[in-house]
């Protein structure tokens, strides 16, 4: 896969809008970022927000060599961008077997909090409870993916929770006010309730699943 700077993040144009607007939203002049995954977000979030006068250290971390590489070679060409190898071999259930702490829990060792953190890596679930550490007060964390159902246990670890679409998922560490938490209740049935159900059905259909 060829990348370059105008490659875009390989999510929905929906995604996409979301994540824009979550950054946006903390109306700052400068933002600290972390993200798990490196990819098209990498090479197009940054530009986004320099594109609007907002300057940002982009801080990412990936487990994949060759990955890490393609897109490095892109990212040389972005100053505000810093990608960080911590190298797990293999694929799909491989990884599975394997905690990958070290890929988890690799921005410890910066010894700062973000504005800003994008989970859209390895180990979503694991990297949600690292990411409350590593959060501002008035941070925001976004989950990519967040409709598949065995990253949701984590979604308690923050106070104010919802859902911005099917896929995009908010967290922070405010807490929310009763009405606002009434709100987020409803906002999680609303997304997930769906999903939970023809989850259930297609179990009942095909019990390997």
């Amino acid at each position: 896969m060829e990348l370059s700077l105008k490659t875009r993040p390989y999510m929905d144009d929906e995604d996409v809008a979301l994540i824009e607007k979550a950054l946006l939203f903390l109306k700052k002049r400068h933002l600290n970022i972390l993200e798990w995954g490196c990819g098209g977000s990498t090479i197009y979030f940054p530009q986004f927000l320099a594109q609007r006068g907002i300057d940002c250290r982009w801080v990412s971390v990936e487990h994949n060599k060759d990955w890490f590489e393609a897109v490095a070679r892109v990212t040389g060409a972005l100053p505000q961008v810093e990608i960080h190898l911590v190298r797990f071999d293999g694929r799909g259930k491989e990884l599975k077997r394997t905690s990958m702490r070290e890929y988890v829990e690799f921005p410890l060792r910066f010894g700062k909090k973000f504005d800003f953190i994008l989970v859209d890596g390895r180990k979503r679930h694991a990297c949600l409870e690292t990411a409350r550490k590593l959060l501002k007060e008035e941070g925001i964390v976004i989950l990519h993916d967040a409709q598949r159902k065995r990253y949701h246990r984590a979604f308690r670890l923050y106070p104010y929770r919802r859902f911005l679409g099917y896929r995009v998922w908010m967290g922070s560490l405010k807490n929310p006010s009763l009405g606002q938490k009434v709100k987020n209740s409803l906002n999680y049935f609303y997304y997930a309730g769906p999903y939970y159900i023809f989850d259930r059905f297609r179990r009942i259909l095909d019990p390997k699943a």
